[in-house]
């Protein structure tokens, strides 16, 4: 079932049963939320009709990205209402050059950026979201043609309550300056790159100090890293340098148990943490056990988490998602993987609804072969061909990625992955489960 005509869901998939409860596939929609979002819902008095199966809490039903997008429902603030408009956005043109179409876009908040648009002339809009999250400062690289001027930046903060300031942007054109645009515009496709040197690659500072803090096993840098992401930047310097204390460095106690349990590989910590089933899936990757994956509640997670770690490909059917073949493509090397994709059809206790499976199967095939050109990365799409230069252990070929949304933020998980695989800091086991 989809929707046409506004609104934050664009699409409603039954999946089917899983026990008594009807298990539901949501996709936000293009307008509202940039169409990477999605989540999945169960519910128990289905047959009573929908009006009734959803007393309480979205997310007392719902799990996923989506979830959190309509709990936290933004409200609209513009100039001149109750709280002030504290939000900047800034553009630069990347060179004089009238056929060079980039942009390179600074949104700033003090309450810290959770994600800004740009609204063209045309009132077509481009989504961009800040990774990590809720930083006071976030840079994106985009393309708009002259046509698309003048341009309206939405920036949504993570201000309690959150609100939606809507904004002119302010676009500086630089006079001619060669170098420059030499820099920019040659990629390195043949650079040699070692771990940190691809950290530095990472325009976002908040993922790029956390790069350089795992490479150099140092929990320093993760000071210079912006709230909430702080705390998962102590938990992964703690597992990669094998020391618990540093997880102490952490507020939350459900947090700092399951740090402490991934450097322990002690699964009986995780429990206390709100997000379990994410210690669960990364303890069971690093013992290679497959009866930790047993404790994750999501059904489809934890298929993920068994058919990787067993290297099990006839498991992906039971996932309820095409990520578990595209994830044991990128570790087989195999294409054989992506043919038991291509036959799937949506039958079975837990079937699996794919919008386009000619595309999922071609992209499935790129991974295996770890061929990065002609690769669409999708935002928010999951395990994607940004992780292909990790398995490769070539952080260059993050030069060549391609997206549906043009910028730096997939490009920067591109070098942050692929500085981890350079320097063995995690198996990759768990850096394609953890997408």
């Amino acid at each position: 079932m989809s929707q046409s005509q506004g609104g934050p869901v664009s699409e409603m998939v039954i999946v089917g049963l899983e026990g008594k409860k009807c298990v539901l596939k949501i996709t936000g929609s293009t307008e509202m939320t940039g169409g990477a979002e999605s989540m999945t819902c169960k519910f128990e008095n289905y047959a009573l009709g929908m009006k009734d199966v959803g007393h309480g809490s979205i997310e007392q039903y719902c799990t996923g990205k989506l979830t959190y997008w309509l709990a936290s429902a933004p409200k609209m603030i513009k100039p001149g209402e109750a709280r002030a408009l504290n939000s900047v956005v800034n553009a630069i043109k990347l060179s004089a050059d009238p056929n060079d179409l980039r942009y390179s876009f600074t949104a700033h908040d003090p309450e810290g950026v959770k994600e800004f648009s740009i609204i063209k002339s045309d009132f077509g809009e481009v989504l961009v979201n800040a990774e990590p999250p809720c930083s006071k400062e976030f840079t994106s690289e985009l393309k708009f043609k002259p046509s698309d001027l003048p341009l309206i930046a939405s920036v949504i903060d993570c201000g309690t309550p959150i609100m939606r300031h809507e904004l002119k942007v302010d676009i500086k054109i630089p006079a001619a300056e060669e170098e420059r645009s030499k820099e920019v515009e040659v990629p390195a496709k043949t650079e040699t790159l070692n771990a940190i040197s691809a950290c530095e690659k990472i325009r976002e500072p908040g993922l790029k100090y956390k790069c350089t803090a795992m490479v150099k096993k140092d929990s320093s840098d993760c000071e210079m890293v912006d709230e909430p992401a702080t705390a998962y930047c102590y938990a992964d310097v703690a597992l990669v340098a094998k020391d618990s204390a540093i997880c102490g460095k952490i507020k939350e106690v459900g947090h700092r148990e399951a740090c402490k349990a991934l450097v322990e590989r002690a699964k009986d910590k995780c429990s206390k943490w709100i997000y379990a089933d994410y210690c669960y899936r990364d303890v069971a990757a690093l013992i290679g056990d497959t009866s930790v994956c047993d404790k994750i509640n999501y059904e489809g997670g934890k298929m993920n988490c068994k058919a990787v770690i067993l290297n099990d490909a006839s498991l992906c059917q039971n996932s309820g998602n095409e990520d578990c073949y595209q994830m044991l493509a990128l570790l087989k090397g195999d294409k054989k993987v992506c043919d038991e994709l291509s036959k799937i059809q949506i039958t079975g206790e837990r079937p699996i609804a794919i919008a386009n499976l000619d595309k999922e199967v071609s992209k499935c095939i790129k991974m295996a072969e770890k061929e990065i050109t002609g690769c669409l990365f999708e935002s928010g799409s999951g395990t994607d061909c940004d992780l292909i230069p990790a398995m490769a252990k070539n952080p260059s070929l993050c030069e060549n990625l391609q997206s549906d949304y043009p910028g730096f933020a997939e490009r920067d998980r591109c070098y942050f992955y692929a500085a981890i695989r350079i320097a063995d800091l995690l198996p990759p086991q768990l850096i394609v489960l953890r997408n």
